[in-house]
């Protein structure tokens, strides 16, 4: 059975991110997805002139509780439209991100594409968009492979703001994402986010086969087709009898990673280690369904 692993985030914000990792290993998870969503901050992780020897901090504790760090996710957005300073700040803090995935021996790191994506239905936009993602990323490879990192590039989707709705989006499809990682000669990997797909009207199986081999990474969780609620795989009706084959069939050997982090944000303080057992059992579920 494939590895179990969740994010750090929601018990991180409330218990600390030392505290977090013993949770989530008494949760029984295998493994656990380091959350930088908060890190550039002003009062944020990676802006503490300590940054580094606690990291070291986080990897004595995972070693301690057998729970390594096997994926992780770079602070987001990637880039500010409009604003140079604002985005070259955020490459900074990207580059950073690399640096402390390699300082407690997480192979994977997700990365989102740049955000300056105009309409998904204008096709000469759209291929400008994609031409800047593969010159982003194309940047931070030599740094990655210095640091002994891949970086997976996730699938997203789009806001129509006048309608107040999700739509596709650049790399809101599996082609466009194995173009562009083919594109970089394999320097980078994917992320598959099950929820995004949903959301664009794709399906979680059709996704994973296109991106075959070059999918090394997932987001688990579930959602109604309207929102991203990022909440428990088995709250809202999935194929995952179709996602498990598909995953077994392209010979996936990564983890079930949950980013399902919503379903903890009610349940009081007490309540969480329940949370997160619930959580494990959830992801232990999706694991046993990569079979033939």
């Amino acid at each position: 059975m494939l590895k179990t692993v969740s994010t750090l985030d929601i018990p991180a914000l409330r218990f600390g991110e030392r505290e977090a990792i013993r949770m989530l290993a008494k949760a029984g998870f295998d493994g656990c997805d380091w959350s930088m969503f908060t890190y550039t901050r002003p009062d944020g992780f990676f802006n503490r002139p300590d940054w580094r020897e606690e990291a070291k901090v986080f990897k004595k504790i995972a070693d301690e509780n057998h729970i390594p760090f096997l994926q992780a996710h770079a602070p987001f957005p990637s880039d500010v439209p409009g604003d140079p300073d604002a985005t070259a700040k955020i490459r900074e803090y990207l580059l950073l991100s690399l640096e402390a995935c390699s300082l407690v021996e997480c192979p994977y790191v997700i990365i989102h594409p740049v955000d300056s994506f105009p309409s998904a239905v204008d096709p000469m936009m759209r291929e400008e968009a994609y031409r800047l993602n593969v010159e982003f990323y194309g940047s931070l490879i030599p740094r990655a492979r210095e640091l002994g990192v891949r970086i997976c590039l996730e699938n997203m989707f789009g806001h129509n703001r006048r309608y107040d709705r999700i739509v596709p989006r650049g790399f809101s499809t599996a082609e466009e994402m194995a173009k562009c990682i083919d594109e970089l000669s394999g320097g980078i990997d994917a992320c598959l986010d099950v929820g995004h797909a949903v959301l664009v009207n794709d399906t979680m199986d059709h996704m994973a086969r296109v991106l075959g081999p070059r999918l090394k990474t997932l987001h688990v969780h579930s959602n109604d087709g309207v929102h991203d609620r990022h909440t428990a795989p088995l709250v809202h009706p999935m194929d995952w009898e179709s996602f498990g084959k598909a995953l077994y069939d392209i010979g996936f050997t990564g983890a079930i990673t949950l980013e399902a982090d919503n379903f903890l944000v009610p349940l009081p303080d007490d309540m969480i280690q329940l949370g997160l057992e619930f959580l494990a059992a959830n992801a232990r579920y999706v694991a046993s369904l990569v079979k033939p």
